[in-house]
């Protein structure tokens, strides 16, 4: 259910008088060189960025309902204050901080990351298997914290993941977080379908902290692969294609026909073991059973 429109929202982001919120009104709202903020619109939201002095943050609005939002947000706030885990930003709910076509509006207040994201990353060291390996490590020690500690992303993809400059792996956008207080709710974000298991895409679902085992898979097996076989980076048009690594959706739902399943399993041991996990994965529709690393 719409919310409010785009346009809405970026008249109260530029009005003080609609501005509620002390922080932000003490805050700047970032433009950029063609006189337009500095803004990112996606399916359920709206985020712009803000400074403060030297601080900048991404505050992000909803145009369109997400069922217990701020409930998903207090989840992980709580389990942030036990664990301080190193993977996800400093973050503010903030209630009826912002008036919004004469409604009262709430927003997130998040700090704002800088680095690359996933696909810029390897882009950059595709030749260097050093950086890689330790994209590599880092994952698999992230997914093994989250696995231990019962936490899903519910959205891993590459414009979520951002690795900054000294190779730490930061999370962003926190809409579809699920801690144990959340299971068993709606699943209320699917996220991208060549990150996702076709049966996550295609089913009702309810929200698990297992929800991201399939993208884990995805991403330490595309990384695998092309540590072993660089070339596969450009075959699959990956950057040109914007919204995946290496694989598509059709791979998944016609695995047999694949190409790429032919060019995995040519590759060394470790990443044939995570294709066949793949392919057990993809044979017995199911996504909940958390690989081996």
């Amino acid at each position: 259910m719409e919310l409010f429109t785009k346009n809405d929202i970026l008249i109260s982001v530029k009005e003080n008088r609609l501005i509620k919120d002390k922080d932000l009104l003490e805050s700047s709202l970032s433009m950029l060189k063609n006189g337009w903020p500095e803004m990112y619109a996606g399916g359920f939201s709206q985020v712009f960025a803000f400074t403060r002095g030297s601080t900048k943050w991404a505050i992000k609005i909803w145009h369109r309902v997400i069922p217990e939002i701020e409930l998903r947000y207090a989840a992980l706030r709580n389990i942030q204050s036990k664990l301080q885990l190193p993977y996800f930003g400093e973050f503010q709910f903030v209630n009826k901080g912002i008036i919004i076509n004469g409604q009262l509006a709430d927003f997130v207040r998040l700090e704002w990351i800088e680095g690359l994201k996933l696909t810029e990353f390897i882009s950059k060291h595709l030749e260097d298997k050093e950086a890689l390996e330790n994209l590599y490590r880092r994952f698999k020690t992230m997914f093994e914290d989250f696995h231990h500690n019962g936490i899903s992303h519910g959205d891993l993809q590459h414009e979520n993941i951002i690795i900054c400059e000294n190779g730490d792996i930061k999370l962003i956008d926190y809409d579809s977080i699920c801690t144990s207080e959340i299971e068993g709710k709606a699943d209320t974000c699917r996220g991208r379908i060549a990150f996702q298991h076709p049966v996550r895409i295609f089913s009702p679902m309810i929200a698990s902290v297992r929800s991201d085992y399939f993208s884990e898979l995805i991403i330490l097996l595309s990384i695998r692969a092309i540590i072993d076989n660089p070339i596969l980076w450009d075959k699959y048009n990956v950057v040109q294609a914007e919204d995946r690594l290496i694989f598509k959706q059709e791979d998944f739902l016609n695995w047999d026909d694949a190409e790429i399943k032919r060019d995995l399993f040519l590759l060394k041991p470790e990443t044939i073991e995570l294709t066949k996990a793949l392919e057990s994965y993809l044979s017995a529709h199911l996504f909940f059973e958390p690989v081996q690393f």
